[in-house]
């Protein structure tokens, strides 16, 4: 069992001009520190984004880590001047704090052979021996083969005719498509990453906004539409329109697009920059975005629209209903779980929405008590 937790906070700085990925911060840091293995995850803390860090290299290993970039109000109380960097906070659970228990046979095994995939096979056998690395540890020679075959296949990712493909469209795009200028867009053998729009499009979108109130924003990105696994991301509005037969509908309005090598917070951050660069608009102004639940999609809104609410969009609620659905011993609550969610979504007053609920919730609670017998136990 681990031991309570007692937080031990350390202020480093990292450069400004570095990409702002917390994650890839917090990662740094951790091989900088011999932490090889430590498993990483996007939270929230006190409304700020936040990396946890834990050690799963050893059972019942209690080590833990919590990354933050500092505010600029905390800046001026520590008395630090952020000019040319930036500063981030690391909080360990215990000062200099070792590993508890034995170490995961298969996490050694997992990390060798990550750390010695630049090596052909045998060669890689013969330097772990040399390391006098113990012969328990050492992987199988089909594990080392597979991450010879990963190593190298990530040293070339993208071939040579596509990423002059890219460049190509980034110097001459095709009429009457645009390309957005940034420090963050890149195109080469090893990453994808750039931002485009529609100049017409992107003005009428502009003026929609300039005469709303409040503004909703939806983003979204493709999954495997593509031999090289790019990603096509899209970040818009959130529109009313009045159908054929006269039933008002809301539908996405694309505004901003980006191709990436991954969905990932860097992406969705040169998304967030370019729309905003683009339309000029207050991101104060934007109350709600609706989002897959990416960790990080919810980072780039959080930080580039601070005052929005963020949503995940129905298709994905639904989704994570259906896979979870197997823990459910009535296959028919799936149905009506889904049901009363798709219908709730679409109640234009928030007090028609907690009433259905309220009732929802509370029909399940007394046939929950009543078929199991226990009032201690709810839905």
């Amino acid at each position: 069992m681990a031991p309570k937790s007692v937080y031990v906070w350390h202020v480093l700085s990292c450069s400004a001009s570095a990409e702002q990925d917390l994650t890839a911060t917090a990662r740094a840091w951790l091989q900088n520190s011999g932490e090889e293995r430590i498993e990483l995850k996007v939270s929230t803390f006190q409304k700020q984004t936040t990396v946890l860090g834990h050690c799963h290299r050893h059972d019942g290993c209690g080590l833990a880590f919590r990354f933050m970039f500092l505010k600029q109000e905390n800046l001026q109380l520590l008395g630090l001047v952020q000019e040319g960097e930036r500063f981030f906070i690391v909080e360990c659970n215990k000062k200099d704090r070792k590993h508890d228990g034995q170490s995961k046979l298969e996490v050694e095994q997992s990390i060798l052979k990550r750390k010695y995939s630049h090596l052909p096979t045998a060669l890689a056998k013969k330097q772990m021996v040399t390391d006098k690395v113990p012969e328990a540890h050492i992987p199988t020679t089909r594990a080392l083969d597979g991450s010879r075959h990963r190593y190298l296949k990530k040293r070339s990712k993208f071939c040579v005719d596509l990423v002059e493909m890219l460049k190509d469209f980034l110097n001459n795009p095709p009429e009457p498509v645009s390309v957005f200028e940034s420090m963050n867009a890149a195109v080469s053998e090893d990453e994808v990453r750039f931002a485009f729009f529609e100049a017409s499009n992107m003005q009428a979108a502009t003026e929609y906004m300039a005469g709303s109130e409040r503004i909703i924003l939806i983003s979204d990105c493709t999954y495997q539409t593509n031999h090289q696994r790019l990603v096509l991301g899209s970040l818009g509005l959130a529109v009313l329109h009045r159908d054929d037969h006269g039933k008002v509908r809301c539908r996405f309005w694309p505004v901003m697009f980006s191709v990436s090598e991954a969905e990932d917070e860097s992406a969705y951050d040169l998304l967030c920059k370019a729309f905003i660069d683009k339309t000029g608009v207050n991101p104060g102004k934007v109350s709600n975005i609706f989002l897959d639940g990416h960790a990080g999609a919810f980072a780039a809104m959080q930080r580039q629209f601070p005052g929005a609410c963020i949503h995940r969009d129905l298709q994905h609620v639904k989704k994570n209903i259906k896979d979870n659905a197997g823990k459910l011993q009535d296959t028919n609550l799936r149905t009506y779980i889904t049901d009363v969610v798709e219908f709730s979504a679409k109640l234009s007053q928030p007090s028609e929405f907690h009433t259905v609920w309220k009732d929802t919730l509370g029909r399940l609670r007394n046939e929950w008590h009543e078929e199991c017998g226990s009032k201690d136990r709810l839905v």
